[in-house]
């Protein structure tokens, strides 16, 4: 049973309010966002927070679906500016990864060095004629 959440709702579990604080500061599409929905409540009935915080689950989930669709965030960044601890997001991730995602039929993408030079490449602007070059096609 997938979960909906409605905008214009209030939800009493805090937990989805900070999903969508989550939402907003990180500006997700509404497409991930679905995914970190179905993460977050599976993992809630497998009960991976158990001992854990919400917080840091909230998070897990929210950077397990990122991954799934290929946004790159750099974790580190991600969770300085939430203020959570990295290591216990970093262990529920993998704990999603491995056991969540299978059940999900989902599946993260895996960073090659093209994709972060792309990324980089983005967010400093290089023009195209650069890039190559720091591909090492050296053909242009």
């Amino acid at each position: 049973m997938q979960t909906k959440l409605n905008l214009s709702v209030e939800y009493k579990e805090s937990c989805y309010s900070e999903l969508l604080d989550y939402k907003k500061k990180l500006n997700i599409q509404p497409a991930v966002f679905d995914d970190v929905i179905r993460i977050f409540d599976l993992s809630r009935e497998n009960k991976l927070s158990s001992g854990r915080s919400i917080k840091s689950l909230a998070l897990a989930s929210v950077y397990c679906a990122l991954k799934v669709h290929a946004i790159y965030i750099d974790l580190e960044e991600y969770i300085i500016d939430l203020q959570a601890s990295t290591s216990m997001v970093r262990r529920l991730y993998r704990t999603i990864e491995a056991q969540i995602l299978p059940k999900l039929d989902l599946r993260p993408h895996r960073f090659t060095i093209i994709d972060y030079i792309n990324y980089f490449a983005g967010e400093l602007k290089f023009l195209l004629s650069v890039h190559p070059h720091v591909c090492g096609d050296n053909s242009t």
